[in-house]
């Protein structure tokens, strides 16, 4: 079995192939144990099922007896609501239960998933009407429950007896609908190695997450209320990255910033924190959030995978960017760039692969460009995007200025520009930047739909070599 090329920029294979004679011996024993069986409408089943998926079916459930049952997926019409009690009490050796592409009246009607004891995963589906949602308690009785998917659901609270009954849970996905989902740990869940959808509103739930030491994803979203006042919010940030600082098992993590989050920057205690993260994502949209001071290389040292999305850049945040000494994949956007940058070491970026500098030259700030970079900068980088500002903009963007001979790497180049255009000028946008002597081709991400209205236009000039 082999990795497929480029599949590991994260430091996580995503993709693998096999022998074909290999493939052909995991066919034939998949249709001889009946590995999985799937049902259209009007199909017929046989009774050795043991993985079913379901497609297009409304409210008529499968009458034959499946007592070698243990995996069912539903994928009914959009339109349809269902409810599965009737067929889902009679297979009570069920360890998987997919149900997130269903829509169900009330998730009151699941209280029979608690006699479904050889639960292993779990996934809940959307509602009718609107929220807040209960999750039924009896589902705290899966004692042997690995995984629990809320993500197509409207919950807000687990309820404290679903948490402390699921002591073997490894993952739990919250939904972003909504309000999202809200826990109160109190010390438990200690098991899990997944959590995804947490809400931060309080420093109380930033504490909380310190004690899931076993923890490898982490996707939290940080929200404020209206009760918050300044001093709360420090110690709710304090409190997390302390709690961030104590989960050294931490592979990728996700932060979402949805206020004006500048405190952001703090300090972790513990000498290395983040030992073993490999992916990082915070997303701070128009707030005014900046690159953290932890991000440094003694705290991120196996970091490979950064997409980061602030207002302001700072004047040394590309310069630290390039210690971290595992970084194979980066996107960096900022709505402000800095006026001054600290200069670029020549031993900078020394494993990137795929660069974005998506980086705007408002208020007397510069873009970052390929010549930036001195030569020894960069070594590995194959693909590398950039923005194009109003400075740039209807020059002659020759590649003779672009310094990328200093990228003997290089296998493609891109410039961004965004601008509004009115649908019918897109044209002349385009015939006018070939004048001006580019030597790439231009084209617009939003294709066809530009038709009607005035858009948002992102102009890509890409060359390939």
């Amino acid at each position: 079995m082999d990795y497929l090329d480029g599949t590991l920029l994260d430091g996580t294979p995503h993709a693998c192939r096999v022998h074909d004679t290999v493939l052909d011996l995991i066919i034939s024993l998949s249709e001889k144990e009946s590995f999985v069986t799937i049902v259209l409408a009007g199909d017929r089943m046989e009774s050795k099922v043991r993985r079913l998926s379901l497609h297009n079916n409304s409210t008529t459930w499968p009458t034959i007896k499946m007592p070698k049952l243990r995996s069912l997926t539903i994928f009914p019409p959009a339109s349809v609501v269902i409810d599965p009690t009737p067929f889902l009490s009679h297979y009570l050796l069920l360890r998987v239960l997919d149900l997130r592409r269903c829509k169900l009246n009330d998730l009151a009607s699941l209280r029979f998933v608690g006699n479904l004891s050889h639960r292993r995963y779990l996934g809940l589906p959307s509602t009718e009407g609107d929220g807040p949602f209960q999750l039924p308690v009896e589902i705290g009785k899966l004692r042997f429950l690995k995984t629990l998917d809320l993500s197509e659901t409207r919950v807000e609270k687990l309820p404290p007896s679903v948490i402390t009954g699921l002591g073997q849970l490894m993952c739990l996905s919250g939904g972003w609908i909504g309000f999202g989902t809200r826990l109160r740990l109190k010390n438990k869940l200690t098991s899990l190695e997944v959590l995804e959808g947490l809400i931060v509103a309080s420093k109380y739930i930033a504490e909380e997450l310190g004690y899931l030491t076993q923890l490898r994803v982490l996707v939290v979203k940080i929200i404020s209320t209206e009760e918050a006042n300044d001093d709360g919010w420090t110690a709710c940030i304090t409190a997390l990255l302390e709690s961030l600082g104590k989960l050294t098992k931490l592979e990728c993590l996700r932060i979402y910033v949805s206020f004006d989050a500048t405190i952001l920057h703090g300090s972790m205690t513990e000498p290395q924190p983040l030992r073993n993260l490999r992916q990082l994502h915070i997303i701070g949209g128009y707030n005014d959030v900046r690159m953290p001071a932890w991000i440094r290389p003694a705290w991120l040292p196996a970091l490979s995978y950064l997409d980061i999305r602030v207002k302001h850049e700072r004047t040394d945040d590309i310069q630290v960017l390039g210690t971290l000494p595992c970084l194979g994949h980066l996107r960096f956007k900022a709505h402000r760039a800095a006026v001054e940058r600290f200069a670029v070491g020549a031993d900078a970026f020394p494993r990137l692969v795929i660069c974005v500098f998506d980086i705007w030259d408002v208020d007397g700030g510069t873009t970052v460009v390929p010549s930036t970079f001195p030569r020894g900068a960069m070594p590995m980088l194959q693909d590398f995007a950039f923005y194009i500002g109003l400075k740039q903009l209807g020059k002659n963007v020759a590649v003779e200025g672009l310094g990328l001979g200093n990228l003997p790497s290089l296998r493609s180049i891109t410039a961004i520009y965004y601008l509004h255009v009115e649908p019918d000028k897109f044209n002349v946008v385009r015939e006018k930047c070939n004048e001006h002597g580019t030597v790439y081709a231009i084209s617009s991400n939003f294709g066809d739909r530009m038709t009607t209205q005035s858009m948002g236009l992102m102009i890509l000039l890409s060359k390939y070599f």
